[in-house]
């Protein structure tokens, strides 16, 4: 199912309604959570605009890294057309240690 959900989120959002709204704001804050349903299993990342409160990118990866979680951010943003103004996060890794 979680492989699923990165096709899903991708075929529901219009990019042209999306793009508007974040002209609109003039700025984007992306925020980074990871889901983890059993230990073990991959890790589902989500990447929502905070403002707008959309999911940009949902992918699920075994590795927590720092540099495969930087790629997705990169990726989230790639096509915002306007500048990424801050990130959130909850700073912890999904089995829960920093």
């Amino acid at each position: 199912m979680i492989e699923c959900y990165d096709e899903l989120v991708t075929r529901s959002v219009d990019r042209s309604a999306r793009r508007e709204r974040l002209r609109c704001q003039r700025r984007a804050i992306l925020a980074i959570d990871g889901l983890q349903p059993d230990a073990g299993h991959q890790v589902l990342w989500l990447i929502r605009e905070v403002l707008s409160r959309e999911v940009l990118l949902a992918r699920p990866l075994f590795s927590s890294a720092r540099p495969e979680l930087a790629d997705l951010l990169r990726t989230a943003s790639s096509d915002l057309d306007v500048p990424v103004v801050g990130a959130v996060s909850d700073a912890r890794s999904p089995s829960g240690s920093p």
